[in-house]
Formats: C-alpha cells, sequence, structure tokens
C-alpha cells in the first residue's frame, strides 16, 4: 500500500525534519471534512422536496444553488444541532482511536477559516492545542453566501484561540475571486497547499488538517491525477470505490501518511525543480454520526510516477 506523486516546497524545512537517508520524516494528517452545518440542511431539504416532485437530478441540483444563492441568512454558516452532535460522536471517536492504535493527538490543527471548519476543529481538538486558520483549505469560492467567511478581526473576535496570523501573512496570495473559482482551480490550490505543508507542519510528526468536501475531493484528484497521467495507477487514491463512497461524509476523519524525498521533478508546472516525492497511505477511516461509529481499514493506492513526465490537471 503506496503512493508515490511528485510535490515539492519552496521554504527552506528544517535539518530536524530529515532522517539520516535524507528523507523527510513521515508525517501522520488527519483529514477532516466539517460537520453539518445549516446550509447543509437546507440544502438536502430543497433536494429531497425536488426528487418528492419528480424532479430530475440535474434540477434538483440546480433547486439547490438557487435555494443557497437566495439565502443571505447562510452567510459563513455555522454548525447545525445535527453538526453539533456529529462533532460529539466524532470526538468519542478519535478518543477511542487514539487509544486503541498507534496514533497520536495531534500537534498542529490547520483548519478552513469558515465558522463550520472552526467550530469542528474547535469541537474535536478543543483550545488545549495549536491551531492555525488557513485560507488555502477553505472550500469552493462559489459565490453563494454560504461558502463566504466573515472578516478576520470577526473570526479573531469569535475564536480567540485560533492563530490566524497565517491568513495576514499571506493575505494578498488570496485574492477574492471575480468569477469564482471551478474544480481545476481548488485542485491546484490544494496541491500547493501540500507544496508547502513540509515547512507549515516543522517539528510536528502528527496533524489534522479540518476542511471540507470540494477541497478534500480535489485534493483527491489531483493527486489521483498526477498517478494516471503516467498510466500507474493500480488502486484509487485512498480507497476501496467498490466497497466505500469516495466523498468525506460530515465530521468523517481519515488518517493519512505522508513522507516527502528530496528530488528535482516537476509535475504540472507547479511542482518545482526543488521538489520532493511524496508518498500518501491512506489506512484508516473514522466515520461519524450522531447515532454510530465506524472505525475501518481501507486499501490505498499502489503507484509510481515517471519522473520526466507532468500531468495536466485542467
Amino acid at each position: 500500500m503506496d503512493a508515490t506523486v511528485t510535490c515539492s516546497v519552496t521554504e527552506v524545512v528544517p535539518s530536524s525534519q530529515l532522517s539520516t537517508d535524507g528523507q523527510l520524516r513521515p508525517l501522520v494528517v488527519y483529514l477532516v471534512r466539517h460537520a453539518e452545518a445549516r446550509h447543509n440542511v437546507e440544502e438536502k431539504r430543497v433536494v429531497k422536496q425536488a426528487s418528492l416532485s419528480g424532479a430530475t437530478k440535474e434540477e434538483a441540483d440546480e433547486a439547490r444553488k438557487a435555494a443557497l444563492w437566495a439565502d443571505e441568512s447562510l452567510r459563513d454558516a455555522t454548525l447545525s444541532q445535527e453538526g453539533a452532535e456529529q462533532v460529539g460522536a466524532s470526538a468519542l471517536g478519535i478518543k477511542k482511536m487514539l487509544s486503541d492504535t498507534h496514533y497520536g493527538p495531534p500537534e498542529l490543527v490547520l483548519v478552513s477559516p469558515l465558522r463550520r471548519t472552526l467550530q469542528t476543529a474547535t469541537g474535536l481538538f478543543g483550545a488545549g492545542v495549536r491551531v492555525s486558520a488557513i485560507e488555502a483549505l477553505r472550500e469552493k469560492r462559489t459565490g453563494m453566501a454560504c461558502d463566504e467567511r466573515h472578516s478576520v478581526l470577526e473570526l479573531q473576535a469569535e475564536f480567540p484561540h485560533i492563530d490566524f496570523s497565517e491568513m495576514r501573512r499571506r493575505r494578498a496570495e488570496f485574492p477574492t475571486p471575480e468569477h469564482g473559482e471551478d474544480n481545476a482551480a481548488v485542485r491546484r490550490r490544494a496541491l500547493a497547499f501540500l507544496d508547502g505543508l513540509p515547512a507549515l507542519a516543522a517539528g510536528c510528526s502528527t496533524i489534522a488538517i479540518v476542511s471540507h468536501k470540494g477541497w478534500l475531493r480535489e485534493l483527491r484528484a489531483g493527486l489521483q491525477a498526477a498517478a494516471t497521467a503516467h498510466g500507474q495507477l493500480r488502486l484509487d487514491f485512498d480507497l476501496d470505490l467498490e466497497s466505500q463512497p469516495v466523498l468525506f461524509g460530515n465530521a468523517e476523519v481519515r488518517v493519512a501518511e505522508f513522507s516527502w524525498r528530496r528530488q528535482g521533478q516537476v509535475v504540472d508546472g507547479l511542482l518545482h525543480d526543488d521538489g520532493l516525492v511524496l508518498s500518501a497511505i491512506v489506512s484508516l477511516h473514522l466515520q461519524a454520526s450522531a447515532q454510530a461509529l465506524t472505525l475501518s481499514l481501507n486499501p490505498s493506492l499502489s503507484l509510481s510516477l515517471s519522473p520526466s513526465l507532468s500531468p495536466s490537471l485542467s
């Protein structure tokens, strides 16, 4: 169970992060999707209503988008009551995972700066761990109110235990897109984040990333695209598609291990000559709800890349 793609870092990685053979030490990453938010409740209601009236899947999706566009009260939506219960269930699941496996608690939590992810991160990992808000982790910029965040000043006042300094420092890198983002743009953003993760997580052996369904989907799709462009994909990136869904459920946690090794390779122009080869193994899923907790091991991707080819991610 191994996945090898090409990646890079654009900042200097401390020597303490390197093992004796020059390879970056493996980083355990808890990949987390936020719990159910108020706009998710509205989406489900509208889609169910449209389906009952005989609408096609495409028509139901258009009704969903129209409802979200029209409701300004859903701006930067908070968690629903069910979402709060999901966070409690997942927190218990993580506690059980830590007691039953070799995995340890995160030393750093990187979180999207939308309220639903900030609430989820706080509920899952508490205020005793270092939590940093990262603009690159936010959901696809659809232009809908639910996907637009409050100002940093407002968020800092609501979540005083979270560090927003990284957002202030890199503010110029993330201008508001005039026409929103498509999936390819989110994919590039996710891979660029992965590019800089070794430096961002310097000194840590275990971190958590709390983000969104769309962002997590495009991260996976970007790595898969890099693999399939070389014809070496043997299994899906992080799970068996025949028995498991691809998309993250609300408050779902997947445990991954990432490793970087210094090597000068380039993929899609995003990953530079000072690149690192990335190995990603997703080995455990934790799907929690208010009613049940499922903890399961899943088969992963095994692939290798040619050092000279570069896939298109458009």
